[in-house]
């Protein structure tokens, strides 16, 4: 090549950006609940078809996890507003339902954005909205679960309280919270959500600003949403409901029946979650980039299924279940399932207001 001519690749005066397409093969990877502005080139092509692959399951889960999470919650809500009368555990369910159908009302927006090859077609403000509802949704309905939990064990172990203060209002005002601090956890995502273009193709990220803070905001994002979100909730869902197992047996008020709801409120929590938390972890990790890549989108859409099992588990697995099944009517079984339940045999034959009959399903 004669001296003083630059090669063709670098045109003069222009100059690749930092962080820009390595290559025709270059893929940005945007998976909805993890990374910042991350632009990852795709340098091992064995990985594609597994990743395609993975692709397409996530979007099947995105799909049939959509659809019943918008029958099944939306049948609760009909029924704890227009079915039952004002009591805690309504509020309770009424308050799960609501961020579960949120949860499922947005999830169409990621089945097309994962079968697009994380492309975002919906322009900035449904970029930012989407995700930050997202997030809303999902850490409301955990903070709920949490109270759940926590009023069951209540129930046991302060029964005395339970019965002076439980109340509708104090669950209101309880629900109102975890909403208030699911919006104050999810602000970030509003804030820093954006759609960045690289030539034709446009990718919903996260944009945490210059080199200097970015990765500093980027570990702060990811550390906040696995304590608060999953760590702080497992430990007290766990704890809650090991000592209402614990005291329902030692009283002798049918362990089997909540053993069982112990072991599906927990399992489904930690499985559901577990996966999209280590995925988010991983992406810290340059070496681990490529498992990334493959597993994350299925990571995220399991934590879709807690949108539909959530008030199936804690409804469905309650003592008049059996009884409202016999109903004649599905809105009559659901009803019965979500009502105030007892936790011994005898008090179920007390007035609604006494203790007995102010325990939840999930009690036993």
């Amino acid at each position: 090549m004669p001296r003083g001519v630059r090669p063709p690749s670098q045109p003069v005066g222009q100059v690749k950006p930092k962080g820009a397409l390595a290559g025709p093969h270059a893929k940005a990877v945007t998976s909805p609940q993890l990374s910042g502005n991350v632009t990852l080139p795709v340098t091992n092509n064995s990985t594609m078809p597994t990743s395609n692959v993975l692709d397409q399951l996530s979007v099947a889960i995105f799909v049939v996890s959509s659809l019943l999470g918008m029958v099944g919650n939306s049948l609760v809500i009909w029924v704890t507003c227009f079915r039952m009368r004002r009591t805690v555990n309504s509020i309770w369910f009424l308050s799960l339902a609501l961020a579960n159908l949120l949860y499922s009302l947005l999830l169409p927006f990621y089945a097309a954005k994962t079968a697009a090859g994380n492309q975002w077609a919906f322009g900035n403000f449904l970029c930012k909205a989407v995700n930050s509802l997202l997030f809303l949704s999902m850490f409301t309905s955990v903070f709920q679960l949490m109270l759940i939990s926590a009023d069951c064990c209540l129930l046991v172990a302060r029964p005395v309280w339970a019965q002076r203060f439980r109340t509708p209002r104090l669950a209101w005002g309880a629900a109102a919270v975890a909403w208030l601090l699911a919006g104050a956890f999810s602000a970030p995502y509003l804030v820093f959500r954006q759609v960045t273009c690289r030539g034709e193709r446009c990718f919903c990220i996260n944009n945490f600003g210059d080199e200097a803070t970015r990765m500093a905001r980027q570990q702060a994002m990811i550390v906040v949403r696995f304590v608060a979100g999953f760590l702080a909730p497992l430990l007290v869902i766990t704890a809650c409901h090991v000592v209402v197992m614990l005291r329902a047996g030692h009283r002798g008020r049918r362990p089997n029946r909540t053993a069982k709801v112990v072991a599906a409120v927990v399992l489904s929590f930690f499985f559901c979650w577990l996966p999209y938390h280590v995925f988010n972890f991983l992406h810290r990790s340059p070496s681990n980039r490529a498992a990334f890549k493959v597993g994350s989108s299925l990571a995220f859409s399991l934590t879709c299924l807690g949108c539909f099992l959530n008030p199936l588990l804690y409804a469905f697995l309650g003592r008049r279940f059996q009884e409202g099944l016999r109903g004649s009517s599905r809105a009559r079984w659901l009803e019965a399932a979500m009502a105030e339940d007892s936790m011994g045999s005898s008090s179920g034959r007390r007035s609604n207001r006494s203790l007995g009959s102010t325990s939840p399903p999930s009690c036993g």
